[in-house]
C-alpha cells in the first residue's frame, strides 16, 4: 500500500472537492482519495501514483497540482 500527498489549487467549494475526487478515483490502482477545501490531497493506492497521472486526470479543469 502506498500513500501520496499533494496540494491542489483552485478549489473554492465542496462541488470542486467532489469533482476532483471523482476524477482521481478513476486512476488505476487508487483505493482512496481524501481532499480538503484547503487543497490538501492524500491518495492511497496499490502502487506509486505519479504527479503526471494527477495532471492528466484533471486536464481541462482550472485545478493545479503542486
Amino acid at each position: 500500500m502506498f500513500s501520496s500527498s499533494f496540494t491542489i489549487t483552485g478549489i473554492t467549494c465542496e462541488a470542486c472537492v467532489k469533482l476532483i475526487k471523482k476524477r482521481l478515483q478513476k486512476i488505476q490502482n487508487v483505493t482512496e482519495v481524501s481532499l480538503e477545501l484547503s487543497g490538501n490531497l492524500g491518495i492511497s493506492s496499490d502502487r506509486q501514483i505519479e504527479k503526471t497521472e494527477l495532471l492528466s486526470a484533471l486536464e481541462g479543469t482550472d485545478y493545479k497540482v503542486l
